[in-house]
C-alpha cells in the first residue's frame, strides 16, 4: 500500500526541474525519502537541487545559515521560470 502512494513510484515520469527544501526536523517527510526522490531525479537527468536546513522544519520563519529557503526559491524560479541563469 505504501508503494502505491509513494511519489518515488512516479519519479520516472518527472521532467519538471524540482527544488527540494527539507528541514532536519521535518518528520512528515523523512530525510531518507527526500534523498531518494532527489537521487531518482538526478539519475534521470532532471534538473534538481536538495537543500537541508539544520535544526528546523521547512516552514520555520528563521533562515538556517546564510541563505533562507525563500532565497533558494527565488533563485530557482529565476533560473527556471525566467529561463535565466541564477
Amino acid at each position: 500500500l505504501q508503494w502505491q502512494q509513494s511519489p518515488l513510484r512516479y519519479a520516472d515520469h518527472v521532467t519538471t526541474p524540482t527544488l527540494f527544501l527539507h528541514g532536519e526536523e521535518d518528520y512528515r517527510c523523512w530525510k531518507l525519502e527526500a534523498i531518494q526522490m532527489f537521487t531518482a531525479l538526478q539519475l534521470r537527468g532532471v534538473p534538481s537541487r536538495l537543500v537541508f536546513s539544520q535544526g528546523k522544519t521547512t516552514n520555520s520563519p528563521a533562515p538556517a545559515g546564510p541563505v533562507s529557503g525563500l532565497e533558494e526559491m527565488l533563485r530557482w524560479y529565476q533560473r527556471y521560470l525566467n529561463k535565466q541563469e541564477a
